[in-house]
């Protein structure tokens, strides 16, 4: 799950949107946040949580699904990386396969 500001709807990401590209950013979540998991009611000894940030990558194939008529175009494939820290004294790393599906072709979602 993700902790974004309910005030915004959007996050800062580094990089290059596309087949081929790379993009990366970094969700911090405070010592002080609800969902932070050091926080709980069942232990008082903990008025606070540690900090956490996760840092995510996400690294598109260059050559995408080549039998797919929708990819490159409304999906996109690649691999997924995260690494947590805060949570435990080493580093939390994980990583994967993922798909980016586009569901509407609204330019821009905040126009402000």
């Amino acid at each position: 799950a993700f902790d974004f500001d309910p005030t915004l709807n959007e996050f800062l990401v580094t990089g290059v949107f596309g087949p081929g590209k790379t993009i990366t950013t970094t969700l911090p979540l405070a010592e002080t946040h609800p969902a932070n998991p050091f926080m709980h009611k069942f232990h008082p000894d903990h008025p606070t949580g540690k900090a956490i940030s996760r840092s995510i990558k996400l690294i598109f194939d260059t050559v995408q699904d080549t039998n797919d008529p929708e990819s490159g175009q409304s999906q996109l494939i690649g691999n997924f990386e995260e690494s947590v820290t805060g949570l435990h004294k080493a580093s939390i790393n994980v990583f994967g396969r993922f798909v980016l599906k586009r569901i509407s072709l609204i330019p821009n979602l905040n126009d402000q």
